[in-house]
């Protein structure tokens, strides 16, 4: 027997893309799944912050449409203006055996 598995089950995207972001304020970024088969697969969305990261990322409540929702990205009052690259992760269970993942990534200029 062999299964064959897809290696993506849609276009993954974010928006806003690139972001800005003031210190101590926080940004909301929609995370769409375009998906490319009629599946009824859930995803588990994450963002993947950088190491020297002065933001927090939380997840919002789960949306009634299970291909978009939302990221919520908090930066600390006392961030550094910079740029900064978010990869925002969204991994599926194919045959709830076999992880999925999609990937996009999101420049973050942190500033006044």
């Amino acid at each position: 027997m062999l299964t064959v598995i897809p290696k993506q089950l849609g276009k993954l995207t974010v928006t806003p893309a690139p972001a800005k972001l003031q210190p101590g304020k926080t940004l909301e970024l929609t995370v769409k799944l375009a998906r490319q088969y009629d599946m009824p697969i859930a995803l588990k969305v994450e963002a993947v912050l950088p190491t020297a990261s002065a933001a927090c990322p939380r997840r919002r409540s789960p949306s009634a449409r299970p291909e978009r929702g939302q990221l919520i990205i908090t930066s600390s009052p006392g961030a550094s203006p910079g740029t900064a690259v978010i990869t925002v992760r969204a991994t599926a269970m194919f045959d709830e055996t076999v992880p999925v993942v999609h990937e996009a990534k999101v420049n973050v200029a942190v500033g006044k």
